[in-house]
């Protein structure tokens, strides 16, 4: 990346040099040859920057697609273990309460708000998990 930034400030620099000895023999009633030629290479190197700067964005845009696609698949696969750790947390603190409470928590902000540190103190490891199985287990034991 660095290389192509380099080569872009260099053709821009050969560029403004050749329209500085094309604009020097129009003014200066210079040779002929010297007109054309840098008019000649001076429209060269303009292509070249258009199409070096035309492909340079196609890769940052891809480069930014596939950033974008990694992102979501690593998202993805953090979805269900997430998931389940958090009801792994509900569950202790609806564990850890003594009473339902009157606002249940809606999202995980009101989750794990002020109130969560102060009632999971209330928790107790020895009672039932809430699994589905045929034998009880405690919070010790659970998955």
């Amino acid at each position: 990346m660095q290389l192509l930034r380099t080569s872009i400030w260099a053709l821009g620099i050969v560029l403004l040099i050749l329209i500085g000895l094309y604009v020097h023999s129009l003014n200066f009633n210079g040779p002929e040859w010297l007109k054309d030629i840098s008019l000649n290479v001076g429209t060269e190197v303009l292509s070249i920057l258009l199409t070096v700067w035309l492909i340079d964005s196609v890769f940052k845009r891809n480069e930014l697609n596939e950033r974008e696609r990694i992102t979501n698949i690593a998202i993805s696969q953090l979805r269900l273990p997430l998931r389940k750790h958090i009801s792994m947390l509900l569950g202790m603190y609806k564990g850890a309460l003594l009473s339902p409470p009157a606002n249940p928590p809606l999202t995980l902000r009101d989750l794990f708000g002020p109130n969560y540190i102060a009632e999971l103190t209330f928790f107790d490891f020895s009672k039932p998990a809430p699994i589905l199985n045929i034998q009880p287990i405690d919070w010790f034991n659970y998955p």
